[in-house]
């Protein structure tokens, strides 16, 4: 657990100096971020599939754009320096490669303007701290999908497990708006 404090006692400097070498203006990266939103054609569909996809984008972009900055300041010699850069790396390839292989499924749900009758989903588990105290530090369950088949899935999965990314299964993704209907945020469900 020192590690971890020691992580984030050099990182959070060194990452913002990296950002300051690129000389890349924060306003760039908050309109590009900003600019990432929800596809309203699948939300219309399944708010719950609209944000899984956007999630998915969401942290393509923030993981690959992390660890572009970790490359440029790695050190051969600093054993976390060198696992955080591994576990980014990892990150990025899952969302990169999970973003090329759901587009099948997202490009039939808005062109069919209907969610597929089988679909499936893993689940990725990332260190989340809270701050307060490191012993509360959680791992946060992120789903990963739509993919047309268990195969594919597995694929994008095993990805994870080789970068030694904690996994839940593949498994059929379980619609809960089906379960629960498609209730709005404002509206309680029973």
């Amino acid at each position: 657990m020192q590690d971890i404090n020691k992580l984030k006692s050099f990182i959070i400097p060194l990452v913002c100096l990296a950002a300051c070498s690129e000389k890349v203006a924060d306003n760039t990266i908050n309109n590009e971020l900003s600019s990432i939103k929800p596809d309203p054609a699948i939300e219309n569909v399944n708010k719950t599939a609209a944000y899984m996809e956007f999630d998915i984008r969401v942290n393509k972009y923030g993981r690959c754009k992390y660890k572009h900055s970790i490359d440029k300041i790695k050190n051969g010699n600093d054993p976390i320096i060198n696992d955080l850069n591994l576990y980014m790396e990892g990150l990025c390839a899952v969302y990169s490669i999970a973003e090329e292989k759901i587009r099948p499924t997202f490009t039939n749900i808005k062109s069919e303007n209907k969610m597929p009758d089988e679909s499936y989903v893993f689940s990725i588990f990332t260190y989340y701290d809270n701050d307060k105290n490191i012993a509360d530090a959680v791992y946060e369950e992120s789903e990963i999908g739509l993919f047309q088949s268990l195969e594919t899935c597995e694929d994008v999965e095993n990805v994870a497990r080789e970068y030694k990314i904690p996994t839940r299964k593949c498994d059929r993704w379980v619609d809960i708006t089906a379960i629960y209907g498609n209730k709005s945020d404002t509206q309680e469900v029973k």
